[in-house]
């Protein structure tokens, strides 16, 4: 399950919102306790494909160094990432199954966040079951 507090997930909706019609990615840090990823931080990287950038996100390294130093200095773990999908609805896409690797990706949750015309129509969260994208339950909770 993803465990993330209404305030930190309105902050993803913001940056998504802000980068439609393109796509957003960030870096989720927390803690996993049990079988809960619970989101703590984000940090929003930067989108550096240089092309489809309204279909497609390529994550900037240095957004994912950043996140995970943070998070280490401060006894934490990068428990996932977050990516917008502008004008579709939160299903990973062919090209979000391919780029989940099993191995690298084990354990991480996926959220994607719905932009239609600008706006946020939902989201959903997601972690690799075998080689692919499986739904994993999004608890959305009150606080920080």
């Amino acid at each position: 399950m993803l465990e993330v507090a209404r305030s930190i997930y309105e902050e993803m909706v913001a940056h998504a919102e802000r980068a439609y019609p393109d796509e957003c990615c960030g870096v989720m840090v927390g803690r996993l306790l049990g079988e809960t990823n619970r989101v703590e931080r984000i940090f929003e990287a930067a989108n550096v494909a240089e092309v489809r950038r309204r279909d497609r996100f390529e994550m900037d390294p240095g957004g994912i160094l950043v996140a995970d130093g943070w998070a280490r200095a401060n006894g934490m773990d990068v428990v996932g990432f977050y990516h917008s999908h502008p004008d579709h609805p939160p299903v990973p896409s062919a090209t979000d199954n391919e780029r989940a690797r099993p191995g690298f990706h084990d354990g991480y949750s996926f959220l994607i966040l719905s932009i239609q015309k600008g706006k946020h129509a939902g989201g959903r969260s997601w972690t690799l079951s075998g080689d692919r994208l499986a739904d994993e339950p999004l608890q959305i909770v009150a606080g920080r």
